[in-house]
């Protein structure tokens, strides 16, 4: 325990995190849904790029067992998700023909 903290104070430092975990993953999960609707979406007018491997860090973030505390492994999940999603947003950018 950090010094000078009581245990009620860290289930209240605890509490906040998961709150604020909660509310970071449901951004994140509004922003996979709108990368994934605008790609689909604009598919008909994007060149074709040949066969492309996005989504790369998600699964690799799943395959990689580590010993994290439950919120590290956490963030690093929410780490790979908004990295795989970035890279289908550049992967739009780079294949679209306006």
């Amino acid at each position: 325990m950090i010094e000078g903290t009581t245990p009620e104070l860290g289930a209240s430092r605890e509490s906040q995190v998961r709150s604020t975990m909660n509310i970071l993953g449901a951004a994140l999960l509004s922003t996979e849904d709108s990368a994934r609707e605008l790609l689909d979406r604009l598919n008909p007018i994007l060149r074709d790029n040949g066969p492309q491997c996005i989504g790369g860090e998600a699964a690799k973030a799943a395959k990689e067992p580590e010993l994290l505390v439950p919120l590290a492994s956490d963030l690093k999940q929410f780490h790979a998700r908004a990295a795989d999603t970035n890279e289908t947003l550049i992967d739009i950018l780079q294949r679209l023909e306006l």
